[in-house]
């Protein structure tokens, strides 16, 4: 509480404005922090402008803040991209006109989402051809298993990727075939000490 209270004095004697922004803030873990945050946030100076970007809801006083009027929210659907959107987006990466099917479909299939476009580009790219019968944005197409890979997977904690591994062999599993072959992992890690 001294530290955060010591920094907001620090910050209110600031002339100027300035934006100050927390990426993947879903990775702390730390409550210390998330109460430090939340001491900043209650008394938060008229020049600082918070951004937290976070894959979900941080535990912070939102509600407060949000009766406060002290807040704005981006969420998931307010970034997607519509099917015009799209169109105007596929035009300016590609350099040519792009028809409305082709835009509906890719942004069906990405659901907007602006790195699944660029996936299904890149990989248009590679095999000379953006149609609706050449999108392929399954798990089988190198660019998204090696995105899905390095930006989803290996972000996970170590127990999530032993789980992931374990019942990527699996043709189907039921509850009891998970739970065995996950107290394996879970006997394996405690041995480990992780």
């Amino acid at each position: 509480t001294i530290v955060a209270r010591t920094l907001i004095n620090e910050i209110e004697r600031l002339d100027s404005t300035f934006i100050l922004v927390l990426d993947d803030y879903h990775l702390i873990r730390n409550t210390s922090i998330h109460m430090f945050m939340s001491e900043v946030l209650n008394h938060s100076p008229a020049t600082m402008h918070l951004v937290i970007i976070s894959r979900n809801e941080p535990p912070l006083p939102l509600p407060l803040l949000r009766a406060r009027d002290k807040v704005n929210e981006i969420r998931g659907t307010d970034l997607r991209f519509s099917t015009s959107e799209t169109q105007q987006f596929l035009q300016q990466v590609l350099s040519r006109p792009v028809d409305t099917d082709l835009s509906s479909v890719l942004e069906q299939k990405t659901e907007g989402w602006v790195t699944g476009l660029r996936l299904a580009v890149l990989s248009s790219q590679a095999h000379e051809d953006l149609s609706c019968a050449s999108i392929d944005l399954h798990g089988d197409n190198p660019l998204v298993a090696e995105y899905v890979a390095v930006e989803v997977i290996t972000r996970q904690p170590f127990w999530i990727q032993q789980c992931l591994l374990a019942s990527a062999v699996l043709n189907r599993f039921c509850a009891s075939l998970c739970e065995a072959v996950f107290s394996e992992i879970g006997d394996a890690a405690s041995a480990r000490g992780s």
